[in-house]
């Protein structure tokens, strides 16, 4: 089995990556929140304001009375970028310092030609509205004695008198910053996300989990939602996915029919009857797929025999919704409080027989390593054609791998996008070890919104079980 950590494309499921998308958008928040901070933070620390005072002029010829341009645009041109040097010249600044003292510091002298045109931008940024305006106007008073030098014959007119600025001239643009940082913090995390969520260890796709692990697999058992209502998501109207309901689609009681069909196939040749299925974690469907195997074989006109062997944490009860009464249940058996006839339910609607248990105990094996439990063993197998054990989870003690001593095969329940690959092979090597017969694992709520062909979960999808299932399921 290969072990390989190389992403493939079929491996990648869009409903997990869409899942975790969704869990951590209280993440994505933070990080949105974080980068408006800094924004906010770099602005009142690093953020220093400036104020421009600008004014425009004219190169303009001497004793031209109708103050004209010159007859050539060209030559007007030429002299005003003369003039733009002239403004940032050493000896205006210096002019500037003789009418207004030392020059303030930060200021920057700016002139700009307008194109085109033998008009020029004169400007003067400073940290400080006043000092801006003051230095303009020393320049404005004093460029001539440099600008007389070079050309006798040219003046510069002003055509805007210039004012006190307001408003910086380096506003900050606080809104145009938040949009892209908004956007970056949510691409950035988003990312993030889909990595993580890419490279996760766990089975995602039908195709990974033959590709990376141990065992058959025996089935694929399509996600089915519980409650497709937002007023039953509310009350929580159902509490686990049955054959026996109204709302599951044709593909999941197929794909069920399918898994017993194949289970049938299997136990009958190698005379399996009592069927031990776990799981690595809780919360992986294991109960719900033990409930839906029990109800598709007894539709084979098999008589089954569902146990919670779950004594640590009983769930099957809520699952079946049935009461368990005081003198029923295996706990009461196991303790000598009742016979195994008071412990046994029969369920008309789903045609098997139950034995449940609606209160947990710590030391599970206490009541497991005695003689009426092998009594009780050895009087179902009599009884029944199948004896399917709900053990508690791998990850929560040894008592599955106690029962396994007891049962005469095994299977193991895998979640999709839940339990890491590693955990779930070291799982299969433990079933493997044990006494019972390891006959391979159902993949259970597998969504197949993934990238390359997944294929369906009808019959003939695993192999040589495929015409066995399906004439099986003709047939009844």
């Amino acid at each position: 089995m290969e072990r390989e950590t190389s992403i493939r494309m079929d491996e990648i499921n869009l409903r997990t990556i869409l899942k975790d998308l969704i869990w951590n958008l209280p993440f994505v928040m933070l990080a949105i929140l974080i980068v408006l901070m800094g924004i906010r933070t770099y602005r009142n620390i690093a953020y220093e304001p400036e104020y421009t005072a600008s004014t425009t002029l004219a190169v303009i010829a001497k004793g031209n009375a109708e103050g004209n341009a010159y007859s050539s645009l060209s030559t007007a041109n030429s002299m005003a970028e003369v003039f733009t040097e002239i403004f940032q010249s050493d000896v205006v600044k210096e002019k500037v310092e003789e009418a207004i003292g030392k020059m303030p510091e930060g200021v920057k002298i700016s002139s700009e030609l307008i194109p085109e045109t033998n008009l020029l931008v004169l400007g003067v940024t400073a940290k400080d509205p006043q000092s801006a305006y003051r230095v303009l106007q020393a320049i404005l008073g004093n460029y001539k004695y440099v600008s007389d030098y070079l050309f006798g014959n040219a003046v510069l007119e002003v055509i805007m008198e210039p004012q006190v600025p307001v408003a910086p001239s380096n506003a900050f643009r606080t809104s145009w910053f938040d949009k892209r940082g908004i956007v970056v913090a949510v691409v950035l995390m988003a990312g993030l996300i889909i990595l993580c969520s890419v490279l996760r260890s766990t089975v995602k796709t039908t195709k990974a989990a033959k590709r990376k692990l141990e065992g058959e697999c025996l089935a694929a058992l399509p996600y089915e939602e519980k409650n497709r209502t937002l007023k039953g998501k509310i009350h929580k109207t159902n509490k686990a996915i049955l054959l026996n309901s109204q709302i599951i689609s044709f593909g999941y009681e197929e794909s069920c029919h399918q898994l017993a069909s194949c289970l049938e196939y299997k136990a009958d040749k190698q005379g399996k009857k009592v069927i031990l299925i776990t799981s690595v974690a809780e919360n992986e469907g294991k109960s719900t797929v033990c409930v839906n195997l029990a109800m598709a074989l007894a539709r084979r006109n098999k008589k089954v025999l569902l146990v919670d062997m779950d004594l640590r944490k009983p769930a099957l009860y809520k699952l079946i919704e049935h009461e368990v009464k005081r003198k029923q249940g295996l706990l009461p058996f196991l303790k000598g409080e009742t016979a195994l006839n008071d412990a046994v339910q029969y369920d008309k609607a789903m045609q098997i027989c139950t034995i449940l248990n609606d209160k947990g105990i710590d030391d599970a094996q206490e009541y497991l390593n005695t003689e009426r439990f092998e009594r009780f063993l050895a009087a179902a197998r009599k009884a029944f054609d199948y004896v399917i054990l709900d053990s508690s989870p791998v990850s929560a003690g040894t008592d599955t791998e106690y029962l396994q001593e007891y049962a005469d095969a095994a299977l193991l329940i895998v979640r999709q996008d839940r339990v890491k690959i590693s955990d779930l092979n070291d799982a299969v090597e433990m079933m493997k070890e044990g006494k019972s017969k390891f006959l391979g694992y159902v993949l259970n709520g597998f969504d197949k919104s993934g990238f390359g062909s997944q294929g369906g979960y009808g019959y003939g999808k695993y192999g040589k079980y495929g015409r066995y299932s399906r004439n099986a399921a003709e047939n009844n």
